[in-house]
Protein backbone atom coordinates (compact mmCIF):
# COMPACT_ATOMS: atom_id res chain seq x y z
CA UNK A 1 0.00 0.00 0.00
CA UNK A 2 1.19 3.27 -0.77
CA UNK A 3 2.00 5.58 2.24
CA UNK A 4 0.34 9.02 0.80
CA UNK A 5 1.97 12.47 2.19
CA UNK A 6 -0.27 15.05 1.13
CA UNK A 7 2.05 18.38 2.35
CA UNK A 8 3.16 21.74 0.61
CA UNK A 9 6.09 20.25 -1.28
CA UNK A 10 4.25 17.31 -2.45
CA UNK A 11 2.39 16.66 -5.65
CA UNK A 12 -0.29 14.79 -4.20
CA UNK A 13 -3.21 16.59 -2.53
CA UNK A 14 -5.64 15.33 -0.36
CA UNK A 15 -8.25 17.72 0.51
CA UNK A 16 -12.15 16.69 1.72
CA UNK A 17 -13.12 20.01 -0.55
CA UNK A 18 -11.81 18.62 -3.55
CA UNK A 19 -13.07 15.26 -4.87
CA UNK A 20 -14.30 14.36 -1.64
CA UNK A 21 -10.83 13.92 -0.10
CA UNK A 22 -9.34 10.98 -3.04
CA UNK A 23 -6.05 11.69 -3.33
CA UNK A 24 -5.01 14.04 -6.63
CA UNK A 25 -2.38 15.54 -8.35
CA UNK A 26 -1.99 18.94 -6.83
CA UNK A 27 -3.41 21.90 -8.49
CA UNK A 28 -5.82 19.38 -10.25
CA UNK A 29 -9.17 17.40 -10.07
CA UNK A 30 -7.59 14.73 -11.31
CA UNK A 31 -7.00 11.68 -9.27
CA UNK A 32 -3.57 10.09 -8.29
CA UNK A 33 -5.69 6.30 -9.31
CA UNK A 34 -6.44 7.26 -13.45
CA UNK A 35 -1.91 7.03 -13.52
CA UNK A 36 -2.51 4.02 -12.11
CA UNK A 37 -5.31 2.80 -14.07
CA UNK A 38 -3.67 4.41 -17.15
CA UNK A 39 -0.37 1.74 -16.49
CA UNK A 40 -2.06 -1.19 -16.27
CA UNK A 41 -3.31 -0.74 -19.86
CA UNK A 42 -1.54 2.09 -21.59
CA UNK A 43 1.56 4.49 -21.04
CA UNK A 44 2.69 7.13 -19.00
CA UNK A 45 2.63 9.28 -22.51
CA UNK A 46 -0.91 8.62 -23.24
CA UNK A 47 -1.80 9.61 -19.84
CA UNK A 48 -0.27 12.77 -20.31
CA UNK A 49 -2.20 13.27 -23.50
CA UNK A 50 -5.24 12.65 -21.73
CA UNK A 51 -4.43 14.64 -18.57
CA UNK A 52 -2.11 17.43 -20.24
CA UNK A 53 -2.64 19.41 -16.47
CA UNK A 54 -0.71 17.01 -14.79
CA UNK A 55 3.08 17.52 -15.62
CA UNK A 56 5.56 14.39 -16.29
CA UNK A 57 7.84 15.51 -12.88
CA UNK A 58 4.89 15.19 -11.37
CA UNK A 59 4.15 11.77 -12.67
CA UNK A 60 7.71 10.84 -11.86
CA UNK A 61 7.27 12.20 -8.40
CA UNK A 62 4.06 9.46 -7.73
CA UNK A 63 5.84 6.40 -9.72
CA UNK A 64 9.37 6.71 -7.98
CA UNK A 65 7.47 7.09 -4.43
CA UNK A 66 5.10 4.12 -5.15
CA UNK A 67 8.05 2.14 -6.56
CA UNK A 68 10.50 2.81 -2.94
CA UNK A 69 7.11 2.16 -1.29
CA UNK A 70 7.07 -1.43 -2.99
CA UNK A 71 10.79 -1.75 -2.17
CA UNK A 72 10.70 -1.14 1.24
CA UNK A 73 7.48 -3.47 1.74
CA UNK A 74 9.38 -6.51 -0.13
CA UNK A 75 12.06 -5.85 2.04
CA UNK A 76 10.07 -5.88 4.90
CA UNK A 77 8.62 -8.58 4.09
CA UNK A 78 11.97 -10.79 3.29
CA UNK A 79 12.98 -9.82 6.51
CA UNK A 80 9.98 -11.31 8.26
CA UNK A 81 10.51 -14.15 6.57
CA UNK A 82 13.70 -14.94 8.12
CA UNK A 83 14.58 -17.02 10.77
CA UNK A 84 15.61 -15.11 14.12
CA UNK A 85 19.40 -14.78 14.06
CA UNK A 86 20.23 -17.61 17.38
CA UNK A 87 23.80 -18.10 17.91
CA UNK A 88 23.16 -20.54 20.81
CA UNK A 89 21.48 -23.13 18.07
CA UNK A 90 23.73 -25.89 17.33
CA UNK A 91 25.12 -26.33 13.65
Amino acid sequence: MLKIKSDEKSVINIDPEIMGGTPVFRGTRTPIQVLFDYLRSSSIDDFLRGYPQVSREMVDEVTVSFSLSQNQKASTTAADKMPPNNPATPR
